[in-house]
This record gives C-alpha cells, structure tokens and sequence, in this order.
C-alpha cells in the first residue's frame, strides 16, 4: 500500500520532468531522446529546424510517413532541398519560412522545436544536423509538461501560418 502511495503521489512530476541535455557532451544521449520523441509520435509531428542533416533522424521520419503519422516539417529554404527526398512519402508536408527581414540582416530559423501529438515538446539551440550537435555548444530539452508545450504549440502554430509549401 505504501508503495503504491507513493507511485500516486510521484506520477505526476515523473510525467511532466524535463530532460536536458547538454552539447557536444551528451549528444548521443541527445540524440537518442530525439529518436524517442519522434518514435513514440503517434498521430501528428511537427518539427521546426533550420537544417536536417542526420540519417537517422530522416529514416525515423519514413517509418513515421509510412505508418500514418502527419508529419509538418518546416525548414530554413536554403536547407530545403536537402530535404525534398521526403516529400515522396504521403504523410510528411516539407514547408519553408522566411525569417522577417530586418536593416542587418535576413531573419532565419536559428533553434529546432519538436512537437509530438501536442503532449511532448523539445527545444534544441542547433538544427537536427549530428555534425552540428557533436561540435557546437548548446543543449536540447525535452518535456511533457502541459503549460509549456501548449504554450509553444501556439507560437509555432503562427509560424506555420506564415510558412509556404515547398512545391509552391
């Protein structure tokens, strides 16, 4: 009974934790949590990155496209070719977005944003490019908690407005 008390009592901060992660030092760890959000995707993802330049990563995104996850990639237009090899695949609408330009210089998608099925969000200072996470510094984190990932949700749901298909 004490056991099960205390399972009750700790579920809910175990559920909404966050993982953080920090590069180069732990980009395997990184990159494995990446796998696992995108694996446990069971309806929709949305994935905002400046570039993505990791086999893996992609070959995680077909078994998605295969099995029915709809999946919204948007990525910085110079990075978007790269890409296009997805869009054979049903599921997966590859967008691009324009940073909004200023009197220094172009904007540009600068972080990666993960959202999986609205209930798990990850952040990541560096494109889903493994070159980049093994070398740069910076972290990625992960978390379920509600207030935060709704919160994000919202803005990139404005940054989905503005971006345009990539076959238009």
């Amino acid at each position: 009974m004490k056991h099960l008390l205390l399972i009750i009592l700790f579920t809910p901060f175990y559920l909404n934790a966050s993982e953080i992660f920090f590069l180069p030092d732990h980009t395997t760890d990184a990159l494995y949590t990446i796998d696992t959000t995108l694996k446990n995707s069971q309806k929709e993802l949305l994935i905002i990155t400046a570039a993505l330049q990791s086999e893996k990563i992609e070959k995680r995104l077909k078994k998605l496209a295969i099995s029915g996850v709809k999946t919204t990639l948007i990525i910085s237009n110079e990075h978007a070719f790269k890409a296009s090899k997805l869009l054979q695949y049903r599921h997966i609408d590859l967008r691009t977005i324009d940073g909004l330009q200023s009197a220094h210089k172009a904007g540009e998608i600068t972080t990666t944003l993960i959202l999986s099925d609205q209930k798990e969000l990850c952040l990541c200072t560096a494109a889903l490019d493994e070159q980049a996470m093994r070398h740069d510094i910076g972290f990625l984190e992960c978390t379920r908690e509600p207030q935060r990932v709704k919160t994000y949700l919202r803005h990139a749901q404005t940054l989905q407005k503005r971006s345009k298909s990539y076959l238009k």
